[in-house]
């Protein structure tokens, strides 16, 4: 199967029009790049859309050793239209190659038949005179109907560099157009790295090589498959997973210190053999020095001066392989550096590793640069090294964390399976690994080391360092096991509290007080135990309390539960948005200041139902994405838990309903978020049956029943108006829960609008739900007072029309068109038809053509409903839904829903 092109739609849709048209005249495209920035992958797909249009294709490239443009066309005759085979891997027969002026004869002979396609490619090796005769060439067929598609690489050769610069420029300066291919971004490496893994996504260790081959998908793919190739990558749960080489006790532990797979390491060499001698030594006394290194540092171990390296610097520089800033040169790939590096025979580079670090200590230099060379240069079980990396990373993990782990890992590399320090050294390099996210290589590290140790006693900062790896994965329950009792005091005893703090919040209170209460606790302990006791306060309803208890803990440096964001949850479920914003800013400056960067997207997971609350369902959808994306992996129960429960309400009041779909199916199905959403989307759908059952479940537990009110206090009026309709026996439980929710907590106004607004609807009462309406700090929850005040007053039609007016604009201003266009739909009953499309230019057919609406109406269609159940989803009449299906399948060209499901699933 042939891989999509990724990140080049732009330079492909240049190609496209210009092989797509037929007017007579030359046309040219100029192809530039560094080297593996994709230019023959973008030429081959040239040569597959000219196929696509009929064009005749005649290939060639630089001959690097001949030094001239060869050609190879043996048939000249294009692919069937509609093939969309790549050419990339087309095998091609040298052999029968011509030089220019057999070109010029073959395009004579061709061009009375077909319109013609050229595609040059290395063109950096053809040689000045042949670059010359190409111009020239070019020239003498400007009126006739051939497109050129010409590649070269920028990097500089001795050979035709300047001259290829200069023909490009004159070419691009009469009548080319020039495509510059830059550096891919991450998101399109990505997703090339998913291509090659057959699908699967890649975990944070492939992730680390993705990023680390300098925006080049061709050393990318090289890269992949050679891991392919060598059985290191195992595909598990969809899932692709870094393995180390054979042999390794340890797969996978260092993806970017492991040796780079042997095809990769050939690559590597290749790129260094045009250099000269004195430039490969250069690079590879720099690849051992690190990714950026001082020119006087490499001229000190190459024992020569600064001065004498000039031409050395310039042709690295020249080459692309290193950069220049400026104090240091550094590699521009990572991947690339760790080639060079692994292909110095392994003593060799141990014993250079050794020289740079006495360089560095004699210069007085910092630890933190002198160890790391240490590390790399140490000897299996040499005692002293290991003792002394051990020591290093335990003072590094709290200032940088992302050293420790490497310093910390290598020391566990260098002891043997029995070595008494091995439990020592896996806890310290487990404890920096959580710190910088590596949350999956933690629980490796535990499988590994503590199965045999279990008894010793320092197994317990690697048993605590499992368990918060547990813990910010969402497995509490996980943590819990590895971490035993609460009491045992120190890490391990603080990490099992916070894990009994989302398992069982009654138990976790009466621990978290005693250890209030007892004067021996240590003051971190006793910070944190106010930390689990404010989650165990909030889940026993006493809201003030919870807050209070989470102000009190601020100052506790116990990261992994921290009570600053604790804190802001809890002042935005209680919608004190600006002091939640506040103490949001200072959750995200002490974790950035400690360098935790497994938890850089936690501020964001607690913004985003800041976001939504506030009546921004973009900003609240765009922080999720970017709190998860921060640290794939890490989704804290508490954290991402009602992040993914407020995508999916965003989703659902959006009428997207299979989003909201599958992000419940992410939620922990026994949580009260879950419920939420279950409740909601039974009654989207609608299925009455399943959304009885739901409202039973949910009415008949009063521990559910209050947190799904606690977390969301927009439940509560919309369980009355469920109840009211299909359950009118679970009324008391949800009202008199509501209001004795808001006794108990007098001071918290949306406690009181809650009440309001819950007993206002069950006893019909529009007084109290005017005043809960106004003291609504949700928009979402106010706009939906105003529309149950517009559902109360039928007596007074135009009473009834302000209200849902005031509802209708609110649930627009908070992008709640499924609300909105009910709303509509009760106005034009009452005789009143309110605007609700944008009036924007659109082409006449295909997808792009379709209006919002008709698209909707298109997507819940393809999903198998009847007109019926299309329109009563959508608060429309049976007639308005056959019109815009009419409309879509006139505007698709298509007749039948089978095709609309085909396109709608298969993309415009």
């Amino acid at each position: 199967m042939v891989r999509p092109l990724r990140g080049r739609s732009r330079e492909v849709e240049i190609l496209t029009e210009r092989l797509h048209t037929r007017a007579t005249g030359t046309r040219m495209v100029l192809v530039e790049g560094p080297t593996g920035s994709g230019k023959s992958r973008l030429l081959a797909e040239a040569q597959r859309i000219g196929r696509r249009h009929q064009l005749g294709v005649v290939r060639g490239r630089g001959d690097r050793g001949l030094h001239r443009i060869t050609i190879s066309s043996p048939r000249l005759r294009p692919a069937r239209s509609g093939v969309g085979q790549s050419a990339a891997r087309e095998p091609t027969d040298w052999s029968c190659s011509c030089n220019l002026d057999g070109l010029r004869t073959r395009l004579a002979e061709r061009l009375g038949k077909r319109r013609l396609l050229v595609v040059l490619d290395d063109l950096q090796w053809a040689g000045s005179a042949s670059l010359l005769a190409l111009r020239a060439l070019a020239d003498e067929f400007v009126d006739r109907p051939v497109t050129w598609v010409l590649a070269y690489c920028t990097n500089p050769t001795a050979d035709s560099g300047n001259v290829a610069d200069e023909v490009f420029d004159r070419l691009a300066t009469a009548r080319a157009q020039r495509l510059s291919l830059d550096a891919l971004v991450p998101v399109e490496l990505h997703h090339i790295a998913c291509d090659v893994l057959g699908g699967a996504t890649a975990d944070h260790r492939i992730a680390a090589l993705v990023n680390s081959v300098d925006g080049s998908p061709s050393l990318l793919v090289e890269l992949l498959e050679g891991l392919l190739e060598e059985g290191r990558v195992e595909i598990r749960d969809g899932v692709a997973h870094l393995l180390g080489p054979p042999g390794d006790p340890r797969p996978g532990l260092l993806p970017l210190t492991c040796p780079p797979p042997k095809r990769f390491q050939s690559l590597a060499a290749v790129m260094l053999r045009d250099l000269a001698p004195e430039t490969r030594r250069f690079i590879e006394i720099g690849a051992v020095l690190g990714a950026s290194f001082a020119p006087d540092d490499a001229a000190l171990v190459m024992e020569t001066s600064a001065g004498a390296l000039l031409g050395a610097v310039r042709e690295a520089l020249a080459s692309r392989l290193l950069a220049s800033s400026a104090d240091e040169l550094s590699f521009r790939s990572e991947a690339v550096r760790q080639a060079v590096l692994h292909g110095i025979p392994s003593p060799l580079r141990s014993a250079l590793h050794r020289q740079y670090a006495g360089v560095l200590s004699d210069r007085g230099r910092p630890e933190t640069e002198v160890v790391v060379h240490v590390a790399r240069g140490a000897r299996p079980g040499d005692r002293a090294a290991i003792g002394a990396l051990q020591a290093a990373a335990e003072r590094m993990v709290s200032t940088s964390a992302t050293t420790a782990a490497e310093l910390g890992l290598r020391a566990l590399h260098l002891t043997g399976k029995d070595d008494p320090d091995q439990v020592l050294v896996a806890g310290t390099a487990a404890r920096a690994l959580v710190r910088v996210g590596r949350l999956a290589q933690v629980l490796e590290l535990g499988e590994a080391v503590l199965p045999p140790i279990l008894g010793a006693r320092p197994a317990g900062e690697l048993r605590a360092a499992v368990a918060v790896a547990h813990l910010l994965r969402g497995s509490p329950e996980e943590a819990f096991a590895e971490a035993g009792d609460p009491a045992a005091g120190g890490n391990l005893g603080r990490v099992a509290l916070s894990a009994l703090s989302h398992i069982d919040q009654v138990a976790a209170g009466g621990r978290a007080d005693a250890l209030i209460a007892d004067p021996n606790t240590d003051p971190i302990t006793r910070d944190h135990a106010r930390t689990c006791l404010a989650r165990a306060q909030w889940f026993a309803g006493n809201l003030q309390e919870a807050l209070d208890l989470a102000r009190a803990a601020a100052a506790s440096p116990v990261w992994f539960d921290s009570p600053l964001l604790l804190q802001a949850a809890l002042l935005t479920r209680i919608g004190e948005f600006e002091e939640a914003r506040s103490v949001l800013g200072k959750a995200r400056d002490r974790l950035r200041a400690e360098g935790i960067a497994v938890l850089d997207g936690a501020p964001d997971l607690v913004r985003s139902r800041l976001e939504l609350a506030t009546g921004h369902p973009a900003a609240a959808v765009a922080a999720v994405e970017a709190g998860l994306a921060a640290a794939p992996g890490c989704e804290p129960v508490d954290l991402a838990g009602p992040a993914r429960c407020g995508l999916a309400v965003a989703a659902l009041r959006s009428g997207d309903l299979a989003g909201a779909a599958e992000e419940l199916g992410r939620l922990d199905p026994k949580s009260a978020a879950a419920s939420w959403v279950r409740l909601q989307l039974a009654a989207a759908r609608p299925d009455p049956v399943a959304l009885l059952d739901e409202l039973e479940a949910v009415c008949r537990d009063p521990r559910l029943l209050g947190a799904v009110v606690r977390d969301d206090f927009a439940a509560a009026a919309w369980l009355v108006r469920q109840a009211v309709r299909r359950l009118p026996t679970a009324l008391p439980a949800i009202v008199d829960g509501v209001e004795l929710l808001h006794a108990r907590n007098p001071l918290v106004e949306v406690a009181e609008a809650a009440a309001l607004h819950a007993r206002g609807l069950a006893d019909r009462n529009t007084g109290l739900v005017a005043m809960a309406e106004k003291a609504h700090r949700d928009a979402w929850s106010a706009a939906s007072a105003a529309e149950d005040l517009g559902r109360l007053a039928p007596a007074d039609p135009q009473n009834a029309v302000d209200h849902l007016d005031r509802a209708l604009e609110r649930y627009v201003a908070c992008g709640a068109t499924r609300d909105a266009a009910r709303v509509r739909l009760r106005l034009r009953l009452l005789g009143v038809r309110r605007r609700h499309w944008n009036t924007e230019r659109r082409p006449a057919m295909g997808w792009d053509s379709l209006t919002d609406t008709e698209r909707r109406v298109a997507e819940v269609v393809a999903s198998g409903l009847t007109n019926r159940q299309v329109a009563h989803r959508m608060y429309l009449s049976p007639h308005t839904v056959g019109f815009h299906l009419r409309q879509i399948y006139r505007k698709l060209g298509i007749r039948s829903r089978v095709e609309l499901a085909g396109q709608t699933h298969g993309g415009p």
